[in-house]
């Protein structure tokens, strides 16, 4: 039963390599049964597949191209079947080992994505002497193409036509690669960009900003607000209103000069002239800032004045007159 069994495997598997002998030409196995299938990949750097890189025995045929290579960044397989095909048709002798014979043909690529692309545009830009730091728009994203690994990824964008009114610009990216070069056609917007200071951290009510407290984000010049300050000095040194969060633009209502006179306190009121200066204690009616007017109620007189805060407790009176009743007169 065990001869029978062992005949009939014979025959199918003689059947078999009649069936393959035909188009692919004479197969020949290794003569030991349990040799590992060969399983080899050949990294190339060129647009054709050579001979020896298929077969190391190729010898003086090694430089034969029998093949185009694969696109870069992919691979191409050739089962046993096409290493037959190929050595029958070049005249080289090749044993193969088994059935699962193969050879994998890689080529490495590099991919040229979204970011190479606006960096070019960011570049084109500057040399027309335009916003270089403009937030770009594809009109086609997720672009990836691939180019050989030995290429040069110096891009360069021709036909370049940008309308500054409405942000639309067109051209065509060059890639040059090295069995020729691609291009291919980009278009989109293009938006102003300005650096807005914000605030590193939360800021407390009462609390003043320090240098320390600023950083900088970049947006769309379209979305700012026209009371977001833009001038971080006319931050710095200003006291928060209102608790201010951190990452976000500081309007005009969010701060104000640091209290240095605040109401109810004890001030020094003092009057000067070309040929004196006078002095004089009083109670401030109501918080001020430096250079700021507050009305200051003369702890001996009992009259409100008004005047301007010159330093932290002192209060310049321009005029003796008092000052006026706040609120309309009833």
């Amino acid at each position: 039963m065990l001869r029978i069994l062992i005949l009939s495997l014979f025959l199918a598997l003689t059947a078999v390599l009649a069936a393959h002998a035909d188009d692919a030409g004479p197969i020949l196995l290794g003569s030991a049964p349990q040799a590992q299938p060969r399983n080899d990949t050949v990294t190339i750097n060129r647009p054709f597949v050579r001979l020896g890189d298929l077969f190391p025995e190729a010898g003086a045929k090694a430089d034969i191209a029998v093949a185009y290579a694969p696109a870069p960044g992919s691979r191409t397989v050739y089962d046993v079947k096409n290493l037959a095909s190929i050595a029958t048709a070049n005249g080289i002798q090749w044993q193969a080992r088994s059935w699962f014979d193969r050879v994998v043909i890689e080529r490495p690529g590099i991919t040229i994505g979204d970011t190479d692309i606006v960096a070019a545009i960011h570049t084109e830009l500057a040399k027309q002497k335009l916003d270089s730091k403009a937030d770009v728009e594809l009109a086609t994203r997720n672009i990836s193409l691939q180019i050989p690994a030995d290429s040069s990824t110096a891009l360069e964008l021709q036909n370049f036509q940008f309308d500054e009114r409405s942000g639309q610009f067109s051209g065509k990216l060059v890639v040059p690669a090295a069995d020729g070069t691609q291009s291919i056609p980009v278009s989109g917007r293009i938006y102003r960009t300005v650096d807005v200071p914000t605030l590193s951290r939360r800021v407390a009510g009462g609390d003043v900003v320090s240098r320390e407290d600023i950083q900088w984000q970049t947006a769309r010049a379209e979305t700012v607000a026209r009371n977001v300050i833009l001038d971080p000095d006319k931050i710095i040194g200003k006291e928060a209103i209102r608790p201010l969060p951190s990452d976000q633009p500081v309007r005009t209502g969010d701060v104000r000069p640091p209290v240095i006179v605040t109401k109810g306190s004890l001030v020094t009121m003092i009057v000067q002239s070309p040929t004196m200066t006078l002095t004089s204690k009083g109670k401030a009616m109501e918080n001020g800032a430096m250079g700021e007017a507050v009305r200051i109620q003369n702890t001996q007189s009992k009259v409100v004045v008004e005047g301007e805060v010159v330093s932290n407790g002192t209060v310049r009176i321009a005029s003796l007159q008092p000052a006026p009743l706040q609120g309309n007169a009833q």
